[in-house]
């Protein structure tokens, strides 16, 4: 049973279309998401309050001073892989989080409407949204582009992805 279109079976593609959400949920579901700070670990909605990489997807590397992360940054496997930098405060101030995946609900990881500037890393391109994956308005960012400060954006950013 099932007629084909485009080649897939009827079947095939209600299984898509009711599995997709699940799928792209799970990504950035909290669950799946861990995180550690100075080694030891910390729920990963808690990710926002200190200075991150997710370099070790999908657990975060959190410390307690930029200081130590920066070293860790030094010696990280990948850390051309960064695309973003995002601050909680204008003019790169604040907790700070060096990300290189996207995040469909950046709630997961407790930077739901907390971004205040960003800057873009290693001639990559992103796309900020005020929404949960992908929704709503967004603003785009390329090629080493920093952003000391968002203006009427401060605070909006629900999403990010690299382009």
């Amino acid at each position: 049973m099932g007629s084909y279109r485009a080649g897939i079976p009827l079947v095939l593609c209600l299984v898509l279309l009711v599995a997709s959400p699940a799928i792209v949920a799970a990504a950035d579901s909290p669950s799946r998401l861990s995180a550690k700070l100075d080694g030891q670990p910390i729920p990963a909605s808690d990710v926002a309050k200190y200075y991150c990489h997710d370099l070790a997807y999908p657990m975060f590397e959190c410390f307690s001073t930029e200081e130590a992360l920066e070293q860790q940054m030094l010696t990280a496997r990948r850390p051309a892989a960064v695309y973003v930098t995002i601050y909680s405060e204008p003019t790169y101030d604040g907790t700070y989080a060096h990300l290189s995946q996207d995040y469909p609900g950046l709630w997961s990881i407790g930077w739901n409407d907390r971004i205040s500037s960003y800057k873009a890393l290693n001639g990559e391109s992103g796309r900020f949204f005020e929404d949960w994956y992908g929704g709503g308005a967004s603003s785009g960012f390329c090629c080493n582009q920093t952003e000391p400060v968002l203006g009427g954006d401060d605070n909006t950013f629900s999403s990010v992805y690299r382009t």
